[in-house]
């Protein structure tokens, strides 16, 4: 039994196993789209990296394979309505996909940042949100006559 989601690709390999291959893996790509990536160009995984060995971001990834280069065709920016299929649909939920791992693997750190802001209010006194709020001397939250 294959465990699928929406998005993943099944594929049956030469021994007849079904294989699932998630959108987070760099030959999801190619199989979604061979006319757009036929020579099987391996796309962005979450183990993507640059030269430096830092991560780079699903957003990161695509943006530098949509640029538009000097003396270059590129077969990719030739897609038309195929494009617009890869791009606004498909790598824009792969971007907000990996927004959201991100922040369900970074749990603790998130929420530690959330109770430190709690924790500093508590520590200052503060009662009620709105009771330290000034708007200042030219701001007047009186109703306008005549309108």
């Amino acid at each position: 039994m294959v465990n699928r989601n929406g998005r993943d690709i099944v594929v049956e390999t030469i021994s007849g196993r079904l294989w699932n291959v998630q959108d987070c893996v760099g030959f999801y790509d190619p199989l979604q789209y061979p006319l757009l990536l036929p020579y099987g160009t391996y796309g962005w995984d979450i183990n993507t990296h640059d030269d430096n060995g830092r991560d780079v971001s699903c957003c990161d990834y695509y943006s530098y394979m949509l640029q538009i280069r000097e003396g270059g065709s590129s077969l990719l920016l030739q897609g038309g309505r195929l494009l617009q299929q890869y791009i606004i649909v498909d790598n824009y939920v792969k971007t907000e996909s990996q927004k959201l791992r991100w922040m369900s693997s970074n749990q603790e750190k998130i929420r530690a940042e959330l109770y430190q802001g709690l924790q500093d209010s508590l520590n200052r006194g503060v009662n009620n949100a709105g009771e330290n709020i000034s708007f200042g001397h030219d701001c007047d939250m009186k109703p306008k006559s005549g309108r």
